[in-house]
C-alpha cells in the first residue's frame, strides 16, 4: 500500500460522511480497515487542556460565529448605526463601560479607541461640544 496525502485522507473522510460504506472507501483508497478509522479519528474529535471537543460542536460554534458576525455587519451597514455621531457613540460606550473592555466597546461601536481615551481623559466632549 502506497502512502496517502492528506488530501486524499481528507477525501475518504468527507465520501464516510455522505453515507459511503466503510469498505468501499477502503477499496477505492487502498488501505485496511484500521488505517481509515485513524483517518477519521482527527476529523471526529480533538482533545485540549479543557478535554474533548467534538467535530459537531466546533462547526455548530463556527456556525454560531458566522450568523453573529453577519448581524454586526448588517448593523454596521444600516443607515441608522452610520449616522450615528461622535456623541452618540461614545454614549453608547459609556453606558456599557465596565461590563465589556474598551477595545470591544470602540470594536462594536466603530470607534478607535485612542478617540475614545481622547474624549475620556482630556475632557475634550466638553470643548468639542460633544
Amino acid at each position: 500500500m502506497k502512502r496517502k496525502s492528506e488530501t486524499q485522507k481528507i477525501l475518504a473522510v468527507r465520501d464516510y460522511r455522505k453515507g459511503k460504506k466503510v469498505a468501499d472507501i477502503c477499496r477505492e483508497y487502498d488501505c485496511a480497515k484500521s488505517t481509515f478509522y485513524t483517518w477519521v479519528r482527527p476529523y471526529t474529535e480533538k482533545k485540549n487542556k479543557y478535554g474533548t471537543v467534538k467535530l459537531k460542536d466546533l462547526q455548530l460554534a463556527n456556525d454560531r460565529i458566522r450568523k453573529l458576525e453577519n448581524e454586526l455587519e448588517i448593523i454596521h451597514n444600516s443607515s441608522f448605526f452610520k449616522e450615528l455621531t461622535l456623541k452618540d457613540k461614545k454614549a453608547g460606550i459609556d453606558e456599557q463601560y465596565g461590563k465589556y473592555s474598551v477595545h470591544e466597546l470602540c470594536d462594536a461601536f466603530s470607534l478607535p479607541t485612542g478617540t475614545y481615551y481622547n474624549h475620556l481623559f482630556r475632557n475634550k466632549n466638553e470643548k468639542a461640544g460633544i
